[in-house]
């Protein structure tokens, strides 16, 4: 069966649109990624770990006003252990912003369960093309070790959700999603620029 000229020609534009968009990510987020990558070796010179926590979304599709630009959906913050202190740095599309500082409690709560943490299984049964999603990475010398986790995996559409929002890396990133909230709200945002 063929489509209608206008549902082709809506199908192609959308295709193109979606092109324009994940491209414009990819140019974004190669470049939060190559200031967090330099930011973290330089870390990891003074401290034995780095933790990364990321948030972002893949692919989505954004639709923007005449005079809106286009935002780069990724934050990166970086978290390490500063003799007993757990300072962070936020890295985004517009660069990297001054230190501040979390509850040391966030620090312990990810070091005393770091294993269980970056090895929690999700269970999936629909994929999803575009998606949010955040992660945590563990740096330390010569090595990476990685958990991301997606939004669809909590979807009611998935059968094992209620088994995803109770794994060891879900209720530790929305604990960390939390307290780095609440170092946002308690400053002002112009202040965290660098």
């Amino acid at each position: 069966m063929l489509l209608p000229k206008k549902f082709l020609c809506l199908a192609i534009l959308i295709s193109v649109n979606s092109i324009i968009f994940t491209q414009a990510q990819e140019l974004s987020y190669s470049k939060v990624s190559d200031l967090v990558e330099e930011r973290a070796a330089g870390l990891l010179q003074f401290t034995d770990s780095v933790l990364m926590y990321e948030s972002g979304c893949l692919g989505c599709f954004i639709i923007l006003e005449e005079d809106q630009e286009f935002q780069c959906q990724l934050t990166i913050n970086l978290i390490w252990n500063d003799q007993g202190n757990c300072k962070i740095q936020k890295i985004d599309c517009d660069g990297i912003h001054t230190f501040g500082q979390l509850d040391f409690d966030t620090w312990e709560a990810f070091t005393s369960s770091a294993e269980n943490i970056l090895n929690s299984k999700f269970k999936v049964k629909y994929m999803w093309s575009h998606f949010g999603f955040e992660a945590l990475t563990l740096l330390t010398k010569g090595s990476k070790t990685q958990i991301e986790v997606r939004d669809y995996y909590f979807f009611d559409s998935e059968p094992d959700s209620t088994w995803n929002r109770n794994t060891p890396a879900k209720i530790y990133i929305d604990q960390l999603g939390s307290a780095i909230h609440q170092w946002e709200e308690s400053v002002d945002q112009n202040s965290i620029k660098k």
